[in-house]
């Protein structure tokens, strides 16, 4: 079971654990991934010649995608800097921001993961090279006894690069058939499982690797390949980091609870002075039935967060839906600009502190 279920009582004022549902869904997913061998090795960039580090500056960097909450600032900056993995999760235990925390950390674990393995195929010198595009491999690497290929195609204008990573199981020795259109190759068992397009917003220097983009990673295909439970069918990125502000989205297509599909949103925005807003929202199964035989119904749940420059912050979680009928549970939660709570509103409305001890106004719960 992917999403951990708790049963939500009305006088429980911690916020449902299955909030950091994306971080299960990417434990799985790297699991996966680190199983395939795909992540090869830090190599230089000697053997590139101009137009591939061209190439290369058309692929997106982990600090394009970035998801930064107030509180996990250096463990970003580590990640970035070392290719460090995700951080450890936290035991909220009811804070929302510690949740909005966990929800990055799942979210960067994925992202970074995908980028490292980017990042480092195109390194190599590609295998093929033609004007507006280049490939890598088929490459196997005997060690984990998989193969991947890895594929960009510069736009006639030279503003935007599609890419694409195909991969399998067992050796493939030549894929003359396959291209960023294929999906499945049956003569060489390759199977699309990443693609992508990046429009940078320039080519000299770091601005080279600011832009936006789209990602999209296969997963119900890749877990199939592998001999995985599934996690998500699919999963779509979309980012933006020009002019020093980030914004993303996340849909998670497919999740699985107890083998009932329900799709997860994500989005997180933030501006160059690093305010910020942070949104999750996502179905499990959380408030039990009131009969034995009851159809088994999943609840919505909704985390919004904001927060200013100064890094104080307003958060709001919300459960309503399915057995919960006509019922909205609802917390609230605000922070200083220390990440210390100066107020808190439980699901039976018990307040502690003062809501005008809230720096920021509360975030839009819609729908």
């Amino acid at each position: 079971m992917l999403m951990r279920q708790r049963r939500f009582r009305k006088s429980d004022e911690r916020c449902p654990s299955t909030m950091t549902s994306v971080r299960d869904i990417t434990r799985g997913l790297v699991g996966v991934l680190a199983a395939w061998g795909l992540a090869v090795g830090a190599v230089g960039c000697g053997d590139l010649s101009q137009e591939d580090l061209l190439f290369r500056a058309g692929i997106p960097v982990k600090g394009a995608v970035a998801v930064v909450p107030p509180g996990t600032e250096a463990e970003v900056d580590d990640a970035l800097a070392s290719s460090a993995r995700q951080a450890m999760e936290e035991n909220c235990d009811g804070d929302l921001l510690c949740e909005t925390r966990n929800l990055a950390r799942g979210f960067n674990g994925l992202t970074f993961f995908l980028l490292d393995i980017v990042d480092a195929i195109s390194a190599l010198p590609p295998s093929e090279r033609s004007p507006g595009r280049r490939v890598w491999g088929p490459h196997f690497d005997a060690e984990q006894g998989s193969t991947f290929r890895f594929e960009m195609v510069r736009s006639d204008d030279g503003a935007t690069f599609a890419f694409c990573l195909h991969a399998r199981r067992g050796f493939v020795a030549r894929a003359p058939a396959v291209d960023c259109s294929v999906e499945a190759d049956d003569d060489s068992g390759l199977q699309l499982v990443l693609s992508g397009s990046f429009s940078p917003s320039g080519i000299v220097g770091d601005a080279a690797r600011q832009g936006a983009g789209t990602m999209t990673l296969f997963s119900e295909r890749l877990n199939r390949l592998n001999g995985e439970a599934r996690f998500a069918r699919q999963v779509d990125f979309a980012f933006d980091n020009r002019d020093q502000a980030t914004a993303i989205h996340l849909d998670l297509l497919g999740t699985t609870v107890d083998d009932v599909d329900r799709d997860a949103a994500y989005d997180f925005v933030r501006d160059d002075t690093g305010s910020g807003t942070l949104a999750f929202d996502v179905f499990a199964d959380l408030v039990p039935s009131d009969a034995v035989l009851q159809r088994r119904q999943l609840e919505r749940i909704r985390l919004r967060a904001a927060w200013n420059e100064a890094l104080a912050g307003h958060a709001i979680g919300v459960v309503d839906g399915g057995n919960a009928g006509d019922r909205t549970f609802t917390l609230e939660q605000c922070w200083d600009a220390s990440l210390a709570r100066v107020y808190s509103r439980d699901v039976d409305d018990v307040e502690v502190g003062s809501i005008d001890a809230c720096l920021v106004a509360a975030p839009a719960v819609d729908g």
